[in-house]
């Protein structure tokens, strides 16, 4: 029936990270290292499978999180750490149509990745590393723009975690899971 919940076929185990597009036509699913993306419409066929990244890319334990971006034409990726000795970095963006990685340029890189955001107008991401590192990345080209230390350190908690651009991008909202969260202007990242 229609807006019925749809089950997909596959184990909750399974999965490492799903993603809804903005227009809501498409769903990714993070299995592991394969990435499937499928019609919302029709969650039980698979539309693309984005497993074609080189060993040096993703290695360890898969995907971590994942958002879509670039008026949902790429998305962007963090993987889960491991004690791997390959160097992987933390975060790519994928061309969805392509399968090709862009990696970000960044002026010194981040360890780890835990959160994602993109802005509303689809020209900026924000990455957080979850201690006190944040990153704003311009799309399509993921050059840094600009970069700014939280005034604490939240490696006393878990980690700050959630990002999101509010007001139509004029401020990017930064939390921790200690209770603590902060505003910052986006025109001169001040905080508010």
């Amino acid at each position: 029936a229609t807006g019925m919940p749809q089950r997909l076929p596959l184990s909750l185990d399974d999965v490492t990270a799903v993603a809804l597009s903005r227009n809501g036509k498409r769903l990714a699913i993070a299995r592991g290292m394969s990435l499937e993306i499928r019609r919302r419409d029709h969650p039980n066929v698979v539309e693309r499978t984005l497993a074609n990244w080189h060993g040096d890319t993703l290695v360890g334990e898969g995907i971590a999180t994942m958002i879509f971006c670039d008026e949902d034409r790429r998305l962007a990726v963090s993987r889960v750490q491991s004690e791997s000795p390959v160097e992987a970095p933390p975060f790519l963006l994928v061309e969805i149509a392509t399968d090709r990685e862009l990696k970000p340029v960044l002026t010194k890189p981040l360890t780890r990745v835990l959160a994602i955001a993109a802005s509303e107008d689809g020209k900026r991401l924000a990455l957080s590393d979850g201690a006190r590192e944040v990153v704003i990345l311009r799309l399509p080209d993921g050059v840094e723009l600009h970069r700014f230390s939280l005034p604490y350190d939240v490696r006393e908690s878990r980690g700050l975690r959630p990002l999101m651009f509010v007001n139509h991008d004029r401020n990017l909202v930064t939390a921790s899971d200690a209770g603590r969260m902060d505003v910052w202007e986006t025109a001169d990242w001040r905080h508010v």
